[in-house]
């Protein structure tokens, strides 16, 4: 075999290895955009499931909603059902769930009123329905205990339906934001009914 041969050979070897190369980091480029992409979506789904099973636990009559888009802040509160009394009556749990976003730190997050084991608060006979001015102050209260659900939240609502539909149906609806690939932002919203069974 002559020189001449070698970098004949050399060179389509080296042509072919380039082309290789290059399918295959674009399919590794491709690979992780779509796995981001994935990864936002169930993100929403998760998120939008763990509101949905904390509205559920409650009843009507244990929801409170707050919407301040001004002050960019929404949030809900469900005061759970426990069980039901030998009377038949629905017995509520002594604490309530509050799940509320605020704009300025795209992070919803889950806290309970009053703070603290969940045993420690007595079983109630009627529910605590907080008020908006109420749900308000345990929001912005410094010995909140409130944990990350989801980051890079940037919309989050709970609504109740309009007055001439089912009086147990609530709206969802929430807008996460991702960075994929190097400098594309996406964003993923999704929108869910939720009818109350209780």
């Amino acid at each position: 075999m002559t020189i001449i041969e070698i970098l004949v050979a050399l060179t389509i070897f080296g042509v072919i290895s380039y082309l290789v190369a290059t399918i295959l980091g674009r399919s590794v480029q491709i690979t992780a955009r779509e796995s981001a992409l994935l990864e936002l979506e169930q993100t929403c789904h998760f998120t939008v499931d763990k509101v949905e099973a904390a509205l559920q636990k409650g009843a009507l009559a244990s929801i409170s909603v707050l919407n301040d888009p001004a002050g960019g802040l929404h949030a809900f509160s469900v005061n759970p059902i426990e069980g039901i009394t030998a009377e038949g009556e629905l017995a509520w749990k002594g604490s309530n769930t509050i799940y509320y976003w605020n704009a300025e730190e795209h992070t919803l997050y889950k806290t309970k009123f009053p703070p603290g084991p969940d045993d420690s608060q007595p079983v109630r006979a009627a529910p605590n329905r907080l008020t908006s001015s109420e749900l308000m102050e345990v929001i912005s209260a410094s010995d909140n205990q409130a944990v990350t659900v989801t980051e890079g939240v940037t919309g989050f609502q709970v609504t109740k339906s309009p007055p001439t539909e089912s009086e147990r149906l609530f709206n969802i609806s929430i807008t996460l934001e991702r960075n994929i690939g190097e400098t594309k932002l996406r964003e993923f919203t999704l929108e869910k009914e939720v009818a109350l069974r209780n």
